[in-house]
């Protein structure tokens, strides 16, 4: 903490020696009147480059407007109002005419103007909605050379760990969509997908705190929707390609984003390849486990290599027939390939001290596959009523998942199986074909209201090939299919300085389970979930709202938690709960936000609750044998205080902090936990001389409850902490050079740690990551130019339900092994 306030101090003496010499031009409005004229925009642009402004600001109450610059040179003054005549001044900028006063200017009236009235002031960069938060990255002037990660780190209730893991209000249970829609390929692997994506093609971050009947979030906490530019026009191409490096990676990784357009048709495509060495993705985890009523203690070390390589790619495209008539469509998809190989050795002494039994284990992996593809069409209809559009979507999503893994067992002592290894190979294989049907329609000028329908048709199989060496071998041949029907009503009523929300969703599905070989009994479910939400918003004034909300969301259980298939090691026994419910998650919330031009403050104090979340039951048996399976008992409780701010201390100095606050209380019959915990991102951003920019971040999580029975408390060495130092080069800053120095002053990687108490046994864990340390650079080059971005359907396809299921990784993680 003390190196972290050393530079803070450091940062604020640079920044008081640039503002020393900073360049600067000033003057005052006044209107024909003689009043001044405020919050008229001021824009500077310097005369080699009129697509960027080098300085952008807003008049004051008085009229004036001081706005500094970084470099001398010839500048265009361009200072505009609403229903006015814009003013245009040129003036030269030298070391001996640091400080340009244009002096007093007199706006004037523009009739022609004031038939349409567009209210042109400086973008706010956070922006509040009823049921969510924006961040404007194209209100962001460090947009144009950062990535969507580096963009990601400045959103409310966001924060981006050292080695790129996501969280949203300090958990990784969310969801990530391009556009309002779900987007596997970034869900996969949103770490190196959005450390390549230029932040320049996005138009705003936002994340949907209270998903409502429409979004169907279920299963989720909440949204990350990830929106690109809208614009239309022009004809051209533009794109983005970029390189990234590490040591510890014996290969760069190239990445590209393509976005053009002709006349109605609109295309973007983006694509880049990633490579793990096995020296990034090595984990060592050792753990011990104390069984209660014998005293007995089990002790396991571990140690982890994988390498990896993968690719992900995408197309959107869009065609506007006429103003009422809008076709898109998009498809994409992810490929993942891995290798990994484990070394483990475990042993159980008495309360003694004496050797009861051991054994180590060599375990590898020369094979993992999953290949994912996804894909959807829309047309939307508009009527003559503005407002109202009619929108039919189909969509279709499959991935392949293949895994082969090859286990002995050695150095055997009284070792507590009749088998020497485990050998599986196993497919899993997903198919989801949705349809859906939404019409929204404003009434008078306070009233909106969507309805919608959808079916869903959910295939998924797993064909999988267990031998015991020595004993026999297993097969297993299992399919399940899942159809869903849904329907959602949303009211939204605005009047003033008042917004309500309302919404209602009932969701029927029926699941079927079969085992075509026979090898387990037939089974099947069928649920019924309604989902009610309501938000209600109040601007206190036109910088501040007070924010009310009720959301309920589900979890469907997956196939993980169904399936009664069981599955042996020489220590346990797992299987699933076919009678298994719908979780359903209750959650109250109180928002206030202060959003102002230097500085913005969100919090928000909200309360969960579930009363039958999916619990995981294990029992231990006389020869410390355990056997788990789950139940719909839990109970759920927690707290949580979210604070975001951020503060523009000077033109070129930025401090942010994203932090919360939380208490959970979780208990099953017999058994409760509960925890007080913490985490906070702080960051420092500061211009430099000569286009340099600095950064330096520090995140820390004390952890939290991952159930009833353990929480993972994260150690010393999860205070990460890093810097980079950025430059741009050439006309319009079309090059940019990134450095990042991660965990410099650690000596280790970042580990975690997880304290367990079962009752029947007690233990904890800890793992270290020794990848988290390191260098990285990165080149990206911009090239072309075009105001023309694909178009989007106002309504979208959001299939996210399932608890313990074929699904993808968690968003927040990627497929990249830790």
């Amino acid at each position: 903490m003390t190196k972290l306030l050393r530079t803070v101090f450091t940062l604020v003496f640079i920044n008081c020696m640039l503002l020393a010499s900073a360049y600067s031009i000033k003057g005052k409005i006044i209107d024909v009147q003689s009043a001044p004229e405020a919050y008229a925009t001021v824009r500077i642009y310097n005369v080699v480059d009129t697509l960027h402004a080098a300085a952008l600001g807003v008049t004051d109450d008085d009229g004036a407007f001081n706005l500094p610059l970084k470099s001398t040179g010839v500048y265009n003054v361009m200072i505009s109002s609403v229903g006015k005549k814009t003013i245009k001044r040129t003036a030269e900028v030298t070391n001996t005419t640091a400080d340009i006063d244009l002096g007093t200017m007199t706006i004037e009236d523009n009739a022609a103007e004031l038939g349409e009235v567009n209210v042109v002031a400086r973008k706010p960069l956070v922006v509040k909605e009823i049921d969510r938060i924006g961040y404007d990255v194209q209100a962001d002037e460090d947009s144009k050379t950062s990535t969507v990660q580096d963009v990601l780190r400045k959103v409310p209730m966001v924060t981006v760990e050292a080695d790129g893991t996501i969280k949203v209000k300090g958990s990784t249970n969310f969801k990530i969509y391009k556009d309002g829609r779900p987007n596997n390929a970034f869900t996969n692997n949103a770490k190196d997908i959005f450390a390549a994506i230029p932040a320049s093609l996005i138009k705003k971050i936002e994340v949907i705190t209270d998903p409502g009947a429409k979004e169907d979030a279920e299963g989720v906490g909440a949204i990350l929707n990830i929106v690109t530019n809208q614009a239309t026009s022009l004809n051209g191409l533009m794109g983005n390609v970029s390189i990234t490096w590490s040591p510890n990676n014996n290969a760069p990784m190239p990445n590209v984003w393509l976005q053009g357009n002709v006349n109605k048709v609109a295309l973007s495509a983006y694509g880049g390849y990633f490579h793990q060495d096995d020296k990034l993705g090595r984990t060592y985890t050792t753990s011990e486990n104390t069984y209660v009523e014998s005293g007995n203690k089990m002790s396991n070390s571990q140690d982890r290599r994988a390498m990896a390589n993968g690719a992900f790619w995408g197309i959107d495209g869009s065609y506007e027939l006429d103003s009422l008539n809008l076709f898109t469509l998009e498809f994409g998809g992810f490929y993942y390939y891995a290798k990994s190989h484990v070394d483990a050795f475990n042993s159980m002494t008495d309360p003694a001290g004496n050797l009861l039994y051991s054994y180590g284990t060599m375990m590898k992996s020369p094979r993992t596959r999953f290949l994912d593809f996804h894909g959807n069409f829309n047309y939307q209809r508009s009527t003559r009523l503005k407002g109202e559009t009619i929108t039919l979507s189909y969509q279709v999503s499959t991935n392949k998942n293949a895994t082969l893994q090859e286990s002995e067992y050695v150095d055997l002592y009284n070792f507590p199986a009749p088998y020497s290894g485990i050998n599986s190979d196993a497919s899993l294989n997903f198919m989801e074909h949705t349809g859906q049907i939404d019409w929204t329609r404003p009434f008078g000028a306070h009233n909106k209201i969507s309805v919608g329908a959808k079916v869903i048709a959910r295939s998924n199989s797993s064909d999988t090939e267990i031998e015991y060496v020595g004993v026999g071998q297993e097969h297993t041949d299992f399919k399940h299919n899942t159809t869903i029907g849904a329907g959602y009503f949303d009211y939204r009523y605005n009047i003033g300085k008042f917004n309500a929300r309302a919404g209602l969703r009932y969701e029927y599905s029926r699941l079927s389970a079969k085992f075509k070989d026979g090898s387990s009994p037939d089974f099947g479910s069928s649920l019924n979930d309604w989902v009610p939400n309501a938000s209600f918003m109040y601007n206190l004034n036109d910088a501040s709202t007070l924010k009310l909300s009720y959301a309920t969301r589900i979890n469907r259980p997956g196939i993980n938690f169904l399936n009664p298939a069981e599955t042996y090691s020489p220590t346990s026994l797992s299987y699933g709960n076919p009678d298994l419910e719908s979780v359903h998650y209750s959650t109250f919330s109180l928002n206030y936000s202060l959003i102002k031009q230097k500085f913005n403050l969100d919090a928000t104090l909200s309360y969960s609750f579930a009363d039958n979340s999916i619990t995981t039951l294990t029992t231990v048996d006389e020869n410390d044998f355990t056997t788990s399976t789950f139940d719909n008992i839990g109970n759920d409780h927690s707290w949580d205080l979210s604070l975001f701010g951020q503060w523009s201390v000077t033109p070129i100095t930025t401090l942010m902090l994203n932090g919360n606050v939380y208490y959970q209380r979780l208990k099953i019959p017999d058994v409760s936990n509960s925890r007080w915990g913490a985490s906070c991102y702080f960051r420092a951003t500061q211009l430099l001389p000569w286009k340099l920019r600095l950064e330096g971040f520090l995140f820390y999580d004390s952890g939290r409850l991952q159930n009833v029975y353990s929480y993972q408390a994260n150690t010393i060495k999860a205070m990460f902490h890093g810097f980079s130092l950025q430059r741009t080069f050439l006309k319009e800053e079309r090059l940019t050079a990134k450095v990042q120095l991660m965990n410099p002053f650690s000596t280790h990687g970042m580990g975690q740690r997880t304290i367990t108490n079962r009752g029947d046994y007690t233990g904890w864990s800890f793992s270290e990551f020794s990848g988290s340390r390191g260098v990285m650079v990165s080149v990206s080059y911009r090239f072309g130019s075009v105001s023309a971005q694909v178009k989007k359907s106002t309504a979208e396809i959001v299939n996210d339900d399932l608890q313990g299921g074929n699904a993808t990784p968690s968003a927040g993680q990627g497929m990249m092994p830790q």
